[in-house]
């Protein structure tokens, strides 16, 4: 018998987990931490088609905590015999921060997901013709790349902006959230153009929030706005898009040029207008005015 997708992706999220309460771990935090990679790959589980990207990605990191472990045996050992390791053994070398979790997230994931899925591929190791994961919907499609556009502006922003690249990844974790909303939702509603309009909503407040931390910051606490803008992005941006978007589309719909040409003008306005007022709120009307 095969295993699913999702079994796949369980299994190794669960032997991950046995393993970090088995070996010795500084604190709960760590074991937490650890998790991080193979709980994304669990959530990529219900949307990657073909169990050869799975496997890939959980044999990467799986290969990936093999070798960090050595290391620091290998470490402990050199260090319990009095003998001076090299620097390179564990130091904060280029490999032990992004093989390590939660980096190994964004570093060697996807490596591993991208590898198994073209070896799959080649040795036709995938699931059966009549079990293999339906062609996406419109709306799946629409979804996939607003996560992907938020995802790039959440990554490049968090390294770039911190010293810290590794706990930036950690804490960038937690704005993926709107995004995983829209992916699961877009399972069940039909309708592109209100999975358009929601996502569209989301990657323009996201744009907005993070040039008002990173480019166009007033003050020393700017940055506190990445704590609650995902929660605020779910609760907010996203009913408030998909309303909007749900007009459009009935707009769009009676296929008349004028209203068509209206709705591409006010899509262009709303989203130029949500990313400049949080941006740069000084520039609103209202506050020039004053």
């Amino acid at each position: 018998m095969k295993l699913g997708r999702r079994a796949i992706a369980l299994s190794f999220l669960v032997v991950a987990l046995c393993a970090r309460m088995v070996l010795p771990v500084a604190a709960l935090g760590g074991v937490v931490v650890g998790l991080v990679p193979y709980l994304v790959l669990t959530l990529a589980s219900f949307t990657v088609p073909g169990r050869g990207a799975i496997w890939g990605g959980g044999i990467a990191l799986v290969l990936a905590d093999v070798i960090e472990s050595v290391r620091t045996w290998l470490w402990v050992r050199a260090l319990s015999a009095g003998v001076a390791a090299p620097e390179q053994l564990y130091g904060e070398s280029s490999w032990h921060l992004l093989a390590s979790s939660p980096a190994s997230t964004v570093f060697v994931l996807p490596v591993g997901m991208l590898l198994g899925s073209w070896i799959g591929h080649r040795l036709r190791t995938g699931e059966p013709r009549e079990k293999r994961a339906p062609v996406r919907t419109r709306s799946e499609k629409v979804a996939h790349t607003a996560a992907l556009l938020g995802a790039a502006l959440i990554v490049t922003t968090s390294l770039m902006g911190s010293s810290n690249p590794v706990g930036s990844l950690v804490f960038a974790a937690w704005a993926f959230l709107p995004y995983g909303i829209l992916i699961l939702a877009a399972r069940m509603i039909p309708n592109a153009w209100v999975v358009a309009g929601a996502g569209a909503s989301v990657v323009a407040a996201e744009a907005g929030i993070r040039a008002a931390v990173f480019v166009f910051p007033t003050s020393s606490t700017a940055a506190l706005a990445l704590i609650f803008s995902p929660l605020v992005l779910s609760v907010a941006a996203l009913p408030a898009g998909a309303a909007v978007g749900w007009l459009f589309g009935r707009a769009w719909a009676t296929g008349s040029p004028i209203a068509r040409t209206t709705v591409v003008a006010a899509a262009a306005v709303l989203l130029g207008f949500v990313t400049v007022s949080l941006a740069r709120p000084d520039l609103m009307p209202w506050t020039v005015m004053e």
